[in-house]
């Protein structure tokens, strides 16, 4: 399990090849252990400009999404904090356009920009990022949204609008099938989710500003993007799930992206809930009792 040649009688110490299947092998050690070094050396920064903050996709079609303003107050963030879930099982009909457009709102847009002195302009969103760099771009891809033509867009955080990116319809389903395998079984009986979410990293962004850590800062803004994402989601009324695991290389052939520069660092489903069942839910609820008593 560890690919290195151990004692006999130490691996008898150590429990046997059962000892070593809940760990982490040698390689992702090594890995997480060499991104817990470095950070911000103001010396090493390039002052000839960043990156470009956000990702333009000039020569596609674009579709301007209509910005809401604050929405109603129905749940404050304890109860969206308490009633957040991972949610697999979907009704049958199409999100609503007006909330798919609030969730890239609340989500993914950025609300500000600022200039900083030898840092240039950096922009404010709801989650945070190392830096301020910013690095993850949101490439949905829609199957039932109200409105919207089915098909796979890039999101400008900036203008509010998706770029329209050319792609097979059978990919597309192929992709889907993937997804629901991997959300677990009987994910035929849950119905379709109405938009996936692919979330890539473009690195310059930040490996500009940073020296060793790059990557793990990327990592965990990618959790944060996740918990905006299902707190959003939960205020809205929507079915939220994070995928820990994708097919990367295959989402950077669709989406057409050079891998060492920008790729797939994280999937997330959205739809419509299917309506629960009430008794469902008060077991659920019992349950919870018993364990607090």
């Amino acid at each position: 399990a560890e690919k290195v040649l151990i004692d006999v009688e130490e691996m008898r110490r150590l429990g046997g090849g059962d000892a070593f299947r809940s760990r982490l092998g040698p390689v992702e050690l090594a890995l997480h252990r060499g991104f817990n070094e470095g950070g911000y050396f103001p010396e090493g920064i390039h002052q000839t400009g960043p990156p470009p903050m956000a990702k333009e996709i000039r020569e596609s079609p674009h579709v301007q999404l209509e910005s809401h303003g604050a929405p109603e107050a129905r749940k404050d963030l304890v109860q969206c904090l308490v009633e957040r879930r991972s949610i697999r099982a979907y009704a049958d009909e199409p999100m609503a356009k007006q909330a798919f457009e609030r969730f890239l709102e609340l989500t993914a847009r950025a609300s500000a920009v600022m200039e900083i002195p030898g840092l240039g302009r950096v922009s404010l969103r709801n989650y945070p990022s190392g830096g301020a760099r910013y690095p993850l771009e949101v490439y949905p891809f829609v199957y039932n949204v109200a409105g919207l033509e089915p098909g796979v867009y890039h999101y400008h955080p900036f203008y509010h609008r998706l770029a329209s990116i050319a792609c097979d319809e059978q990919h597309r389903e192929q992709l889907l099938e993937r997804v629901k395998l991997g959300m677990g079984p009987a994910s035929e009986e849950r119905g379709r989710p109405a938009a996936l979410l692919v979330i890539s990293a473009v690195f310059a962004r930040t490996c500009w500003k940073y020296r060793g850590i790059p990557y793990h800062l990327i990592l965990q803004e990618v959790g944060a993007l996740y918990q905006t994402m299902y707190l959003a989601a939960t205020l809205l009324n929507l079915a939220p799930c994070a995928i820990g695991a994708f097919p990367e290389l295959a989402v950077n052939e669709l989406l057409q992206l050079d891998g060492r520069d920008e790729a797939q660092v994280g999937l997330f489903v959205l739809g419509v809930p299917r309506p629960v069942d009430p008794a469902a839910t008060e077991f659920v609820i019992e349950g919870v009792r018993r364990l607090e008593g």
